[in-house]
C-alpha cells in the first residue's frame, strides 16, 4: 500500500472540498447574515488545516498507484467529505447535535435526501442552498469532479473512476479518462442548467427554488427547500420534475452518443428498453389501483392520480425522494411496489441508487434460465441481454454483490430495530432500503410526510454508514474496514 500518495490526494481532495464552502459568500453577503460568513470561514480553517495535514504527510510520495489505492482513497474520500460537509450545517445553527449535522451531510452527499429536519422553509436560505449542493458534488461523484478538474488526480485516474462510477462505459467515450469525465460533467451541468431554467419559466418557481430543486433531481437527492416537498408547486412544475429525473436515472453515456445525434442509442439499449418499461408499467398499474380503490388524489381529479401515481413511480426508480402524497395511505401492493422500485433504482451510469436495472434483468434471465433447466435438463443456452451474452464472470459478480447486498440490509435492519424499539418492523426495513438505496423517504413515521429525527443517535450512525454502503455499492466501505487491505502478508 502507497500510504502517502493516498495521503496526498485525500489532503488534496479536502483542500478543494474547502474551496466548495465559497458557495455560502454570496448569501452571507446578500443577507448581511454574519452566523453563515463565520461558519463559512470556520469551515474553511478546519478543512485547509485537515487537508494540509493529509498533503504534508503525504510529501515525498512515489507515483505507484493500483487498486488497493484507488479503494483506499474512494472510501476516506467520501468519509471524510461527509465529515467536512457537516461543518456548515454545525457552525451554521441548522439543529445543535453534530450527529444530526453529520446525517443531513452524508444523506446530503451521497444524494439519499433522507431527513432530520421536523422544519424546512424556516431554515436560512443559505444551509438549505448547502443541502442542494452537496446533492450536486455528491450526485456527480466527489472522485470524478477532481479527475475533471484537477491535473493532480490524473494519477490513477482511471482507476479511480471505476471505483467510484460502478457501472459507467469509461471506455468508449473518449481514449483519456480525464476527457470522458469533463464529457460527462457538461451533460451534467447541461441538464442542472436546462432543468433550472424549465423550473423558472415555466415552473413557476422562484430563482432559489428552482436552482435547488434543479440540482436535487438531476442529482436524485430529494432535498427540497419545502416542508411538503414537490406538492408545494403547481402541476406543470410536477410533470417538469419528473422529465428531471427519468433523464438523470437514465445512463449518461446514451446521452453523449445522443448528443452527437445517435438518437437511436436509447432503444437499441436494453437496460433502457426495461427501465422505461418497469416505470410505464407500474405507474399505470398504481393509478389503476388508486382510481378504482378510490383514493384521494393531491388536487383531484384523473389527471391529479395519473400525476401522483407517475410522482411516485419516477422518484422511487431514479431514488430521488420528492414526493406529492403521502403514499403511507395508499392500498399496500402499492407501497410494496413502491419498495421494490427502490431497491431496483436506475440505470448503471445515472446519478441514481439501488440495485441497477442491469442487475435486476441478469438476475431475472438467469432465474428463468435455471428454470428451464429445471424441465430441461439437456437444453443448452447462453445468458444474454438483448444481443450481448453475459459471461460467467459477470454473472458470478451479480450474484455476489445480490447476496452481499441482501446481507447489509438484514444486518442494518436487526441493528435499527435494537437501538429503537419504537419502530415498526416496516419502518426500520423501509429506512434501511431507503437509505442503502438512497431514496430519502421509507414509510410510517419515516415516509414521505415524515422524517428521521425520532430515532436514536446510534441508529443515525448506522444509516449514515448504511448510506456510504449504498453510494459505494459496499465494496470500497467493506474493504478499508479490513486489517488484511492496509496490511497484507
Amino acid at each position: 500500500m502507497n500510504y502517502r500518495i493516498v495521503s496526498h490526494l485525500l489532503g488534496l481532495l479536502a483542500l478543494g472540498f474547502s474551496v466548495a464552502f465559497l458557495a455560502l459568500l454570496p448569501f452571507g453577503i446578500w443577507y448581511a447574515d454574519l452566523t453563515t460568513l463565520s461558519a463559512m470561514v470556520k469551515s474553511i480553517v478546519i478543512g485547509a488545516i485537515v487537508g494540509g495535514t493529509f498533503w504534508l504527510l503525504g510529501r515525498g510520495h512515489t507515483q505507484e498507484f493500483f487498486r488497493r489505492e484507488a479503494v483506499a482513497v474512494t472510501a476516506l474520500a467520501w468519509i471524510v467529505a461527509s465529515i467536512l460537509g457537516t461543518l456548515p450545517f454545525y457552525f451554521g445553527g441548522l439543529v445543535p447535535s453534530f450527529v444530526d449535522c453529520f446525517f443531513e451531510s452524508t444523506s446530503g452527499l451521497t444524494t439519499t435526501g433522507s431527513s432530520i429536519l421536523t422544519s424546512i422553509s424556516d431554515k436560512p436560505s443559505s444551509l438549505l442552498f448547502w443541502r442542494s449542493f452537496l446533492h450536486f458534488i455528491g450526485g456527480f461523484g466527489i472522485i470524478v469532479f477532481f479527475v475533471a478538474l484537477m491535473p493532480s488526480f490524473a494519477i490513477g485516474g482511471k482507476t479511480l473512476f471505476k471505483q467510484e462510477v460502478a457501472g459507467h462505459v469509461v471506455e468508449g467515450i473518449t481514449p483519456r479518462i480525464k476527457d470522458t469525465a469533463l464529457k460527462l460533467f457538461r451533460i451534467y451541468i447541461g441538464l442542472v442548467v436546462l432543468l433550472a431554467l424549465a423550473l423558472l419559466l415555466f415552473g413557476g418557481m422562484t430563482f432559489f427554488e428552482a436552482i435547488n430543486h434543479s440540482m436535487a433531481a438531476v442529482a436524485t437527492g430529494g432535498y427540497s427547500t419545502e416542508n411538503t416537498s414537490a406538492l408545494e408547486f403547481r402541476p406543470l412544475c410536477q410533470w417538469i420534475l419528473i422529465a428531471g429525473m427519468l433523464l438523470s436515472g437514465t445512463n449518461f453515456t446514451l446521452h453523449v452518443e445522443a448528443l452527437k445525434g445517435n438518437w437511436k442509442i436509447y432503444f437499441r439499449d436494453p437496460e433502457f428498453r426495461c427501465y422505461a418499461a418497469l416505470v410505464l408499467g407500474s405507474t399505470l398499474l398504481i393509478a389503476s389501483m388508486l382510481y378504482f380503490g378510490k383514493v384521494e388524489s393531491s388536487t383531484g381529479g384523473q389527471a391529479s392520480t395519473l400525476r401522483d401515481a407517475m410522482f411516485a413511480v419516477t422518484t422511487c426508480s431514479t431514488t430521488t425522494g420528492f414526493a406529492t402524497a403521502d403514499y403511507n395511505t395508499w392500498p399496500g401492493a402499492t407501497r410494496f411496489l413502491l419498495v421494490t422500485l427502490m431497491i431496483v433504482g436506475g440505470m448503471v451510469g445515472s446519478t441514481t441508487g439501488g440495485l441497477k436495472v442491469i442487475r435486476f434483468v441478469i438476475l431475472m434471465r438467469s432465474l428463468m434460465m435455471d428454470v428451464r433447466k429445471e424441465l430441461s435438463p439437456r437444453e443448452v443456452g447462453a445468458l444474454k441481454v438483448g444481443n450481448r451474452p453475459v459471461s460467467g464472470e459477470i454473472l458470478r459478480g451479480v450474484l455476489g454483490y445480490f447476496v452481499v447486498y441482501m446481507l447489509v440490509m438484514t444486518v442494518s435492519t436487526i441493528l435499527v430495530g435494537v437501538f429503537d424499539w419504537h419502530l415498526t418492523t416496516e419502518e426500520a426495513l423501509t429506512g434501511v432500503i431507503a437509505c442503502l438505496n438512497g431514496c430519502g423517504p421509507g414509510l410510517g413515521v419515516l415516509g414521505p410526510v415524515g422524517n428521521f429525527s425520532s430515532i436514536s443517535d446510534v441508529s443515525k450512525i448506522i444509516l449514515c454508514v448504511v448510506m456510504l454502503l449504498g453510494r459505494l455499492e459496499i465494496y470500497p466501505i467493506l474493504l478499508v474496514c479490513s486489517w488484511r487491505f492496509w496490511f497484507p502478508k
